[in-house]
């Protein structure tokens, strides 16, 4: 059974200043009555790429305009436990997935899925720190002390020699 993320939508909405390449995508939040289970764990949600030759089913809009682009489908019973924050967490990382780009040939607009771009163990990370594969990756220094001072920042490129690679209690 699926029905319409209303909640979902309208953190969406929030967010949306933050995914510029998505204005004037069509995006369906809906969701499913229990979340995905991979590996014992809930895949709380996951972004969809509406094809074409389905558009035409899918709601159209109140300007008669083609239906939805993207379909972001969350499993209720995990969305049911989480914070404020981590539904808006979820929404912005399911958002991120999506993007546009403007065909070079006649200016509309291709929308996609995307990976992200960073994939890790955290017990790696706890080992090794976020640069053990000599910035291949690039994966970024988060600090997550307070939600308020949240920073992101780039790592800087170390060589093997000067690489942490201490054990982090």
């Amino acid at each position: 059974m699926y029905w319409k993320a209303d909640e979902a939508e309208d953190i969406a909405e929030q967010y949306m200043r933050f995914h510029p390449d998505l204005i004037g995508a069509r995006i369906a939040y809906v969701f499913k009555e229990k979340a995905t289970m991979s590996d014992g764990r809930p895949i709380i949600g996951k972004p969809f790429k509406v094809p074409a030759k389905y558009q035409p089913l899918m709601e159209v809009a109140d300007d008669g305009e083609r239906g939805y682009d993207f379909m972001i489908v969350i499993g209720a019973d995990a969305w049911g436990e989480m914070s404020g924050d981590n539904k808006e967490a979820w929404v912005d990382y399911l958002l991120e997935q999506c993007y546009g780009e403007e065909s070079t040939t006649n200016g509309e607009m291709k929308w996609k899925i995307r990976k992200p771009e960073v994939q890790a163990f955290p017990v790696i990370l706890s080992r090794h720190g976020t640069n053990w594969d000599q910035g291949v990756n690039k994966l970024s220094v988060i600090n997550m002390k307070k939600k308020s001072q949240s920073t992101v920042t780039e790592p800087e490129v170390r060589t093997s020699q000067d690489q942490d690679v201490s054990v982090n209690n």
